[in-house]
């Protein structure tokens, strides 16, 4: 094996989610590249590439921009999701240790009582 082949990255095989996989990577990660995806040369270079490929199946800009606020959407989604189970987890600790909890609660009036705070998570 030569120093060349090692530098090779592994292409996947050829899907049409995989090459909207790539067009998302490279908008995201280069200035103006949305005004690329409409561009002839470059659909063109896409059907070369891949000369089964017709130009439905190569999405325009706003299809990819669609793609990307989804998937903008569902990371924060899952950013959120992971902190609420976190906070789920934290107050499940708390109520837990729910006779500490109510002693520190009455010795200090800034605190709320146990009652209180499971209202508040009450679903």
């Amino acid at each position: 094996m030569t120093l060349d082949n090692s530098l090779t990255p592994n292409v996947p095989q050829f899907t049409k989610s995989g090459l909207m996989d790539y067009i998302v990577e490279l908008i995201i990660t280069e200035d103006e590249a949305m005004q690329l995806v409409d561009k002839g040369l470059f659909r063109h270079l896409l059907q070369y590439l891949r000369p089964s490929l017709s130009d439905k199946d190569i999405p325009h800009h706003t299809k990819t921009r669609d793609e990307i606020l989804e998937r903008a959407r569902l990371a924060v989604v899952q950013t959120m999701t992971q902190r609420f189970k976190l906070s789920q987890l934290l107050l499940t600790l708390l109520l837990r240790s729910g006779t500490r909890l109510n002693t520190m609660c009455g010795k200090f009036s800034i605190l709320p009582s146990l009652e209180t705070l499971m209202s508040k998570f009450a679903y």
